[in-house]
């Protein structure tokens, strides 16, 4: 893909951008990669097609779908009444479908397997809970959900308050610190500020998903799109790699994860994304060339 990538950038039998450096190639490449996913997923393309509509948007994401992940049990949630969430994957980019195993509080009847989830809008929760054809339901097998952000800093309030707190109190089912009581702590906890990204739970995001009160949730289901691993050839710098922006070392060598068919595609709108960059004279035909690969 680099050798490509400087082809197309760089006229016929010239060498007039030769001094992009390997590092900044591998950025271009892993920007179009990203903005690559993002449309193929969604309608923000020239065909305004999204996943999975036809055969070729199926066969442009499939290297990255993840099917049947079961993240840890849900635990019961703070974020509202009657609900259980669980923590997003690391590697989660966007969902395709849910389900839940779910059972009744009073053990009056079995447990329903493989439920499905139904994602709904923050703003039409209070119908939906109030609502008894939309409800959470264990007959109608009816599991409302929405997507939260991270919990930030409550194991760190916990820490440093009088709570009985015990060290991996966030997944264990037995632990007395008490989450709410962290959370309306006012005033920043010693070990650093509440919103400080090494205390939050749940980095990537919280999927909560709600009861009536009368069922719980043993397990949740996901099937998504996962983040791509980054480009690079962190091998063809001279000393031996490179660092991301972040600290982290660059792999030796990573290819493209996604389908053959896409490699070039992806190119194109590197080279697309750098000729604007560079101001290249031809940036409307290769602006051009992106349209015509889809």
């Amino acid at each position: 893909m680099h050798y490509e990538f400087k082809l197309k950038l760089n006229k016929i039998d010239s060498n007039d951008y030769s001094n992009i450096i390997i590092p900044e190639v591998d950025w271009y490449l892993n920007e179009a990669q990203d903005i690559f996913v993002k449309q193929r997923y969604g309608i923000s393309n020239a065909k305004r097609q999204g996943f999975e509509v036809t055969q070729k948007r199926i066969d442009d994401l499939k290297m990255l779908v993840v099917k049947g992940f079961i993240p840890p049990a849900p635990i019961i949630s703070q974020a509202d009444t009657n609900t259980y969430e669980i923590c997003l994957p690391e590697n989660y980019l966007f969902l395709i479908r849910s389900k839940a195993d779910i059972w009744k509080l009073d053990g009056s009847c079995p447990m329903k397997m493989d439920v499905g989830i139904i994602q709904v809008q923050h703003d039409d929760l209070n119908n939906i809970t109030g609502d008894p054809f939309y409800s959470p339901s264990y007959e109608w097998e009816e599991v409302p959900a929405v997507f939260m952000g991270p919990e930030v800093g409550w194991q760190a309030c916990c820490e440093n308050t009088a709570s009985n707190y015990t060290p991996g109190c966030i997944t264990d089912p037995n632990c007395t610190c008490n989450p709410v009581e962290c959370l309306m702590i006012s005033g920043v906890p010693a070990g650093g500020a509440p919103d400080s990204p090494p205390n939050a739970r749940c980095p990537l995001g919280r999927f909560i998903m709600y009861t009536d009160g009368t069922f719980g949730i043993m397990n949740a289901k996901l099937d998504y799109i996962r983040k791509p691993q980054l480009i690079s050839y962190g091998s063809g710098v001279s000393g031996a790699s490179y660092n991301y922006p972040s600290g982290i070392v660059a792999p030796l060598l990573q290819h493209c994860e996604l389908s053959i068919h896409t490699h070039r595609e992806i190119v194109d709108i590197a080279v697309q994304i750098a000729s604007g960059d560079l101001d290249h004279p031809n940036f409307q035909v290769k602006a051009l060339k992106t349209q015509l690969n889809e």
